[in-house]
């Protein structure tokens, strides 16, 4: 199982390329949460996502799984951007390209997050991220 773990502000995030073997939402979560666990990223930083990849036809996507520690609460995510830089990040890397890369990133909502990495002495260095947001709720905004 080929695995990455890349560090954020605020969130570690976990890439998993291992197979998911259903599509159901509770048992992807279920699944997030025993690597999570196993790691010890449970306890030991305020956020943790499992970002489980899949490739096919050229298409990269994912199914976001995030463990909030203060809230002890796991999320499916319909979108994850943090989840999305680090699935990026870790695709400079494996192919390594040595200058800047664009990576389309397909979301469980349908929607494609486009990341941008440059790379500086073999390392990424700098990331972008840019797509569509939708707004699922609409209410009043007050000052």
């Amino acid at each position: 199982m080929i695995t990455f773990i890349v560090a954020l502000e605020g969130i570690t995030q976990v890439i998993s390329y291992q197979p998911l073997k259903t599509r159901s939402r509770e048992e992807i979560k279920l699944q997030g949460f025993k690597i999570l666990t196993k790691l010890k990223l449970t306890q030991s930083v305020p956020a943790a996502g499992v970002m489980f990849v899949k490739k096919q036809n050229g298409i990269i996507s994912i199914d976001p799984v995030v463990w909030v520690r203060d809230i002890q609460t796991l999320f499916y995510e319909t979108a994850c951007a943090s989840g999305t830089t680090a699935v990026a990040l870790a695709e400079a890397v494996k192919t390594k390209n040595k200058f800047e890369s664009v990576f389309s990133i397909l979301q469980p909502s349908g929607k494609l997050l486009n990341v941008l990495i440059k790379i500086k002495k073999d390392t990424p260095d700098y990331a972008e991220i840019g797509g569509p947001v939708k707004i699922l709720l609409r209410r009043k905004f007050y000052e």
